[in-house]
């Protein structure tokens, strides 16, 4: 565990360890994953702790789910919702996060494709998990976006190189990005600021966490971790419904 949280501060700390770790062994990256995972569980279990106490206080209201996700629970199926909470959405959320800091091109190009597709889609209240006329069209239009500068040689090395020297940076805004994601999975009506601040921090933190994972171990190692992240309350949120 020594191990992980050295590498995991030194990481945020120096730009050396943007770039992937020397080949190690499979089981060694499984192992890895556990810890990360025991680790992220102890820091979520703490801070809820913490922020019991301050709600206990009346330093901060209490947040509860938004109507719509609510509302999206009761109508979907127990396969859609491992589905799209446990695959999809882990899938979709590193393509768009995490792929835009890689340095393999076919990664970057898909992450600018999906990232384009979520926030378009997000931005007009779409289903960005169904195919429909409107989705499809966003589709369409993220896709020849992606080509394009997947063949702007130019363009497509201007920004490389502007995120290869922002990198570090870009690592703490994606991490803040991916917690307000998650903003509308809670109903923050008639809340103060810092209360929002206190329940998206743990998505801020498995942020980070899931970026080293994947820039240290490969991006499959974060996405493994990130899918275990979500099925743990999934299945929990099926055994109380």
């Amino acid at each position: 565990m020594k191990e992980i949280l050295t590498d995991f501060f030194s990481f945020l700390r120096s730009n050396s360890n943007f770039v992937e770790k020397p080949s190690v062994s499979v089981r060694y990256k499984c192992l890895i994953i556990g810890k990360a995972f025991i680790a992220l569980l102890i820091f979520k279990i703490s801070w809820a702790f913490f922020g019991l106490q301050l709600l206990k206080l009346g330093i901060v209201s209490q947040a509860k789910g938004s109507d719509g996700l609510n509302s999206w629970l009761s109508e979907v199926s127990e396969a859609r919702f491992i589905l799209q909470v446990v695959l999809l959405a882990p899938l979709f959320e590193e393509l768009a996060f995490r792929g835009i800091l890689q340095r393999k091109k076919y990664l970057f190009i898909v992450s600018v494709f999906m990232l384009i597709y979520l926030l378009v889609s997000k931005s007009f209240s779409l289903n960005f998990y169904t195919f429909s006329g409107p989705t499809i069209y966003v589709l369409t239009g993220s896709l020849i976006i992606a080509l394009i500068l997947h063949n702007w040689s130019y363009l497509f090395n201007k920004i490389t190189l502007w995120v290869d020297s922002t990198r570090r940076l870009l690592i703490w805004l994606n991490a803040t990005g991916f917690a307000f994601w998650h903003y509308h999975n809670y109903d923050f009506d008639q809340v103060p600021f810092y209360t929002v601040v206190l329940v998206l921090f743990p998505h801020f933190m498995t942020g980070l966490l899931v970026t080293w994972l994947s820039l240290r171990y490969g991006f499959f190692w974060g996405l493994l971790l990130h899918m275990i992240n979500n099925a743990i309350p999934a299945f929990y949120t099926l055994l109380i419904n």
